[in-house]
């Protein structure tokens, strides 16, 4: 940029070159040469900062993030992010498509990253607070990207609930550094399930198959009832197919009753199989009777209702 001097002519003082340099202004002339024309001697770079230090202290609060949350330690969980405001952070789940087919099947309108508001970190500390119920996220293949000043974390996680894989998939922060030190500024992750290791039929079971384990649900609770205040809830037919093409089907879902104290218990897994007459499996291994590779879920709608309804005309 060639500039005249105010009051004198450009050729008797000589162009004057202005360059600007992360705040600072320095001017030459291009009659006395403008050598060198870097930055001034007071504009040095600064000095490169140390990534291996800033790679161990977003380690550092990888881990803190774990550990707090296997303590239930809600304050120090809370001093990773960057602020305390739930819609500050981003925070958002996307389902694998098995499992996302297996909710449609009860949950027409399901999509793959719904946006909800009640879903955001705040929630996960509080929720393992509230339990008594041991809470971990295991965290494997840790990768760290960075310039110093921010970062992208990557990794495969699985969620323990009471020491039970729950839900597992890859996930990635990114964070920011602050005055305060490294904050996650937000979190986006994979859900997959047991679903997810599942497949599901294109056609719905024989209706005679799910009247038959209905019906049998609804005695087998009527004869032993696991507890008072009996709530069932995503409850659907699926099968097992042998090596001779046999489809042995089954009714699985979850049941919850109520505590001596009068507080509901935590949700419980029941299976109801056909076999010559039928077998129901409360709680314990029965979620194994309805997972695995061979596996498939049947179309059809929540069961849950029908069989409640069974159940309370049979105790009439």
């Amino acid at each position: 940029m060639v500039f005249g001097y105010k009051g004198h002519s450009q050729l008797a003082l000589g162009a004057m070159v202005i360059r600007k340099l992360r705040g600072l202004v320095w001017v030459c002339t291009l009659a006395a040469g403008c050598a060198g024309m870097g930055a001034p001697a007071s504009a040095s770079a600064a000095p490169a900062r140390d990534i291996a230090k800033d790679e161990a202290a977003i380690r550092q609060v990888v881990e803190t993030f774990r550990t707090s949350l296997i303590a239930k330690d809600k304050p120090t969980y809370m001093g990773l992010f960057f602020s305390d405001k739930p819609e500050d952070i981003g925070w958002q789940f996307v389902s694998e498509d098995t499992r996302l087919g297996h909710i449609r099947l009860t949950k027409p309108d399901a999509i793959k990253a719904r946006q909800i508001p009640g879903n955001n970190f705040i929630a996960l500390i509080d929720g393992a607070v509230a339990t008594k119920e041991a809470r971990e996220e295991t965290i494997e293949d840790l990768k760290i990207e960075t310039d110093g000043e921010i970062a992208s974390v990557s990794f495969d996680y699985s969620f323990l609930a009471n020491g039970v894989k729950s839900n597992w998939g890859r996930e990635m922060w990114q964070l920011v550094r602050t005055e305060g030190g490294w904050k996650i500024f937000s979190v986006v992750y994979t859900i997959r399930d047991q679903h997810s290791r599942e497949g599901i039929a294109t056609s719905p079971p024989p209706v005679e198959i799910v009247d038959f384990l209905v019906d049998s649900a609804a005695k087998d609770f009527l004869e032993h009832p696991p507890g008072p205040d009996l709530k069932l809830r995503e409850v659907l037919v699926g099968h097992l197919t042998d090596e001779a093409g046999t489809k042995h089907y089954r009714l699985c879902g979850e049941f919850q009753v109520t505590s001596k104290d009068g507080a509901p218990e935590a949700w419980r897994h029941f299976a109801t199989l056909k076999t010559s007459g039928y077998e129901q499996w409360i709680g314990g291994d029965s979620a194994n009777h309805c997972k695995g590779a061979a596996f498939q879920w049947d179309p059809g709608p929540d069961l849950a209702p029908r069989i409640q309804q069974r159940l309370d005309a049979l105790a009439k």
